[in-house]
């Protein structure tokens, strides 16, 4: 290629910047075989450029009932011992083992039996004077506390489950019915996908009434992603007067809908 048809190809690119304004246009030459000297003709890339004269913030929201794919069963195994703290893990230990047994005997796997927390507690029990003012506390005993969590996918176990924790010497203290951590991924990202398409209709209503039009996303801002197991039976509702051995949780446990939800903040240029 001669000076001369360069020359004619880098005037006919200033023409067609000059001619586009607002456009860019970027030039990407390509060598084919350096040592003969060729270089073909420049092809122009095309990137469209606007001219942002503000911006609009919109928030989009999204919400989905769903079913609980879990029940999750808490029980607490507790004992306790005026003798010695060994005592009374060794008691808390041979319940656990019932428990797990019983629980393999329903085709519950160790896997979903999980030790919440363990605690151990000295226990003491108030003294007093003739007038009935409190002087001081004397040791009664240790108490030894595991506090365990059993997910059930096959609710028409949950009875069955109850029944056998009783036996075994646990408390029920709460029944929840929640989502797996696998469900409770894929509807979080089906609500954030759902809200940020809820932003982006709403900025789209906006704009046209207004005779403008949308640019592009300039920030996104995730403000909550809610979720919350349901809570089907708890202990402490009931009155602390009552033994806890009089407060019997339901057998027959029926599942409740649960709510996902999320709303997302984003910004756009408007052009």
């Amino acid at each position: 290629m001669n000076k001369k048809n360069l020359k004619q190809i880098l005037v006919t690119c200033i023409l067609v910047i000059i001619a586009l304004g607002s456009t860019s246009l970027i030039l990407s030459p390509k060598i084919v075989g350096a040592d003969n000297g060729l270089i073909l003709p420049v092809k122009p890339v095309i990137v469209p450029q606007y001219s942002s004269h503000g911006s609009m913030s919109i928030t989009g929201t999204a919400t989905i009932e769903c079913a609980p794919d879990q029940l999750s069963i808490m029980l607490r195994i507790k004992a306790e011992s005026s003798s010695s703290i060994k005592d009374a893990a060794d008691q808390v230990a041979t319940i656990l083992k019932n428990l797990i047994d019983s629980m393999q005997q329903l085709g519950i796997s160790k896997d979903d039996i999980e030790s919440i927390s363990y605690s151990i507690t000295p226990k003491y029990d108030p003294t007093y004077d003739e007038h009935g003012y409190q002087v001081g506390q004397v040791f009664r005993c240790y108490e030894v506390v595991n506090t365990v969590k059993i997910k059930i996918k096959d609710f028409d176990k949950g009875g069955k489950v109850i029944d056998a924790a009783a036996s075994a010497g646990a408390l029920v203290d709460s029944i929840n019915f929640e989502l797996s951590s696998e469900k409770r991924n894929e509807l979080k990202i089906q609500v954030m996908t759902e809200a940020a398409k809820d932003a982006k209709l709403k900025a789209d209503a906006v704009v046209t009434a207004l005779g403008e039009e949308l640019g592009h996303v300039t920030s996104v801002n995730l403000n909550d992603y809610y979720y919350q197991p349901y809570k089907y039976w708890d202990r402490s509702m009931f009155a602390i007067s009552l033994d806890e051995n009089q407060v019997v949780p339901p057998t027959s446990i029926l599942p409740t809908d649960l709510t996902v939800s999320a709303n997302i903040n984003v910004v756009f240029d408007i052009i």
